[in-house]
């Protein structure tokens, strides 16, 4: 992580980092009041652009997360109503401008730059926007892929059984009661990363969704299907409740229907032609009957799917072999129009739950 001193190191030894914009000087900390309190911005920019110069004053954050860019917004805020505010360009310094935060910026009518130089500069003064740099500076994050496989865990359950937590250990206590295999260290984690990014709180020692829908977002824009070990193309019976019949006497309770062919339980869709089937790996076909009788390479109407443990995350909070109403939502947005289609009204009745 970019430190403040190698921040403004990176600064100072460039000044034409925001071309065809000049850094002319650099000055550390600027004092002023607001009320009776003394407060401070991080430094003073002056650009020169040609003959003419503008003054910005910056408030620096070391990450990008929204958390923290939120304090540093306040803080611009704060000093746009003190007495010593002159019009100048209020800016954001961060080590990348992401689209998260070029939005807080347009929202707040403030000013942005970083440290790979770009800009987004918007003031009675000057217009000046860059944004094609990339990012040379990219963050250590807690961890991966915290909406996708096991890590998604957490955000299904704060979706799906939107209760109150007072403690870490009460959520990894619910998802495994809702049937998920994930440590108390992935799931402390993954709420770290949700509060940065201001879709939880856990303000006062309790954990609160903030944006539900932007969590459902995240889980559909980084879903991953699972892997497999095998496929199994088998025919059964075209009566749904005969073919889980056939299913049952042969794999037990270790499968479920995949979310797309669970769809027609959360929303009125034609039932399918064509069965998909999740089957736990435990439950190896070696110790099953025979099911000689019911692979039909040719004309099966079944496709079954061997998923390993390590991604059994998709077996989360289903009933009644059924997959649970946010894994199939995420599965049908992962899919074509049609689907997308569907899945709307799924996300309704999701979001419209949590109220």
């Amino acid at each position: 992580m970019l430190t403040e001193e190698k921040v403004f190191e990176i600064l100072q030894k460039n000044d034409n980092l925001y071309d065809p914009l000049i850094i002319e000087r650099l000055e550390r900390e600027v004092n002023y009041i607001v009320g009776n309190q003394n407060r401070k911005l991080d430094a003073k920019m002056i650009l020169r652009f040609r003959e003419m110069r503008y003054n910005l004053l910056i408030e620096q954050k070391s990450r990008t997360a929204p958390i923290v860019v939120e304090g540093a917004i306040n803080t611009l805020r704060n000093y746009k109503e003190s007495r010593e505010y002159n019009d100048e360009i209020l800016t954001l310094l961060v080590p990348y401008l992401t689209e998260s935060i070029l939005g807080m910026l347009k929202e707040n009518d403030l000013s942005g730059i970083d440290t790979n130089g770009n800009y987004y500069i918007v003031s009675n003064k000057l217009v000046a926007i860059r944004l094609d740099k990339k990012n040379q500076y990219p963050e250590q994050k807690y961890i991966k892929d915290i909406f996708s496989r096991k890590s998604s865990l957490v955000g299904r359950l704060l979706l799906e059984s939107p209760d109150q937590y007072n403690k870490i250990g009460e959520v990894l206590k619910k998802i495994k009661e809702m049937g998920g295999g994930i440590t108390l260290s992935t799931v402390s984690k993954v709420l770290s990363e949700m509060e940065d990014q201001l879709i939880i709180s856990k303000r006062g020692g309790k954990i609160n969704l903030l944006q539900p829908e932007k969590l459902l977002g995240k889980l559909s824009s980084e879903y991953q299907s699972p892997n497999y070990i095998d496929i199994i193309r088998v025919k059964l019976p075209t009566k749904r409740s005969d073919a889980k019949n056939v299913l049952i006497e042969n794999f037990g309770d270790d499968w479920i229907w995949t979310g797309e062919s669970s769809a027609d339980k959360y929303t009125s869709t034609p039932i399918m032609d064509e069965y998909k089937i999740y089957l736990r790996s435990d439950n190896s076909i070696d110790a099953k009957k025979d099911i000689s009788k019911i692979i039909d390479e040719r004309f099966f109407n079944c496709t079954i799917q061997i998923i390993p443990k390590s991604d059994d995350f998709v077996f989360f909070n289903s009933q009644n072999n059924y997959a649970s109403k946010i894994q199939t939502y995420l599965e049908l947005m992962n899919l074509d129009k049609r689907e997308r289609e569907i899945a709307a009204d799924i996300k309704r009745d999701i979001l419209n739950a949590i109220g």
